[in-house]
């Protein structure tokens, strides 16, 4: 994700250049690539970023599943000793 956050950030950071050098008419498919290029670059960052929140919610959400079943079983079996032992 940096790498594409970083290509990003250059291809962003030297879009005035780009935009001089390819100023001509007959070179606006390359500005028009460029800027397909910027946009395809931050829907790719959304998307990864998107996909990590989704991974740790999930394995938040499996870790807090796993400790109430740990402990309402740990509840049951203190539950269960101590009636055992009255």
């Amino acid at each position: 994700m940096f790498r594409t956050l970083d290509l990003y950030r250059a291809i962003s950071d030297l879009w005035p250049e780009i935009e001089f050098i390819f100023s001509f008419e007959s070179t606006s498919a390359v500005r028009s690539l460029g800027i397909n290029s910027l946009i395809k670059l931050s829907e790719a960052v959304r998307t990864m970023l998107k996909d990590f929140e989704d991974a740790v919610a999930g394995s938040l959400l499996r870790l807090l599943r796993s400790r109430r079943v740990a402990d309402f079983s740990t509840d049951r079996v203190a539950g269960s000793c101590a009636t055992l032992q009255t």
